[in-house]
């Protein structure tokens, strides 16, 4: 027997287990300011499974990322808007520091249009009237393609973590070993300087005594700061 997982039903079962049903789904950022088309979209969009953000223009649209900065997977976006068209929305979107796949929806997909999306970092065009088959899957295709190059970032970052982890340790050892090598004849030194009685020197040996043993802490102290870094170098 199959069961179907209505909307409501999902919100049912994400209180009782205290989901964040937005953690669940993919969400799409949807800016259309025709009234029809935009709930017909809407709809099909849900029924798809995704959770939609619908603002009418994109001024609205703004002003909603500034005040909530959402998490969102993919934006869907008409042109010619009032207040503010597309290509500022987009431009706007950009410079916020969203790098999430951006659809744009447009009545004139001329050469000259798109070629002015692309430069402002648009990731596909759709000319109106639209196909919700296609949109669907071009949408699909971005998600999963931006998902990929996500997991692959974090795979390079996690070896490059464990590389960086590795050199600290190789660093630290090297520090404690170098440190009780080097340190051992500092300290005979020293040992020998504190001995020499500078009374019976002349004075050129009286002089040079008297060099000795400041180098001499002050080199011990180098090392022993440089490992003190060292060992205190973050993971």
């Amino acid at each position: 027997m199959s069961i179907i997982a209505t909307k409501s039903s999902l919100l049912q079962l994400s209180l009782f287990f205290n989901i964040d049903l937005l953690i669940m789904q993919k969400i799409i950022f949807f800016v259309e300011d025709e009234p029809v088309l935009s709930q017909k979209f809407k709809q099909m969009f849900e029924l798809s499974g995704y959770f939609v953000y619908h603002h009418a223009n994109g001024r609205i649209a703004l002003e909603f990322l500034q005040k909530n900065k959402p998490k969102i997977d993919i934006v869907i976006c008409d042109i010619v808007m009032p207040e503010m068209n597309g290509y500022d929305f987009l431009d706007s979107f950009r410079k916020m520091g969203y790098v999430t796949p951006f659809i744009f929806l447009t009545a004139n997909a001329n050469m000259s249009d798109m070629r002015k999306g692309m430069n402002l970092g648009a990731d596909d065009y759709f000319a109106k009237p639209v196909s919700i088959k296609d949109l669907l899957k071009a949408i699909e295709t971005r998600i999963d393609k931006t998902s990929e190059i996500a997991q692959t970032l974090q795979k390079e970052t996690d070896k490059f973590r464990l590389e960086i982890q590795k050199r600290d340790s190789l660093l630290r050892d090297i520090a404690q070993h170098q440190s009780h090598t080097i340190r051992e004849p500092i300290a005979a030194l020293m040992a020998v300087a504190s001995m020499l009685d500078s009374s019976k020197m002349d004075d050129d040996n009286k002089q040079l005594t008297d060099m000795i043993a400041p180098l001499v802490e002050k080199l011990d102290r180098v090392i022993r700061e440089n490992v003190y870094n060292i060992n205190n170098i973050e993971n």
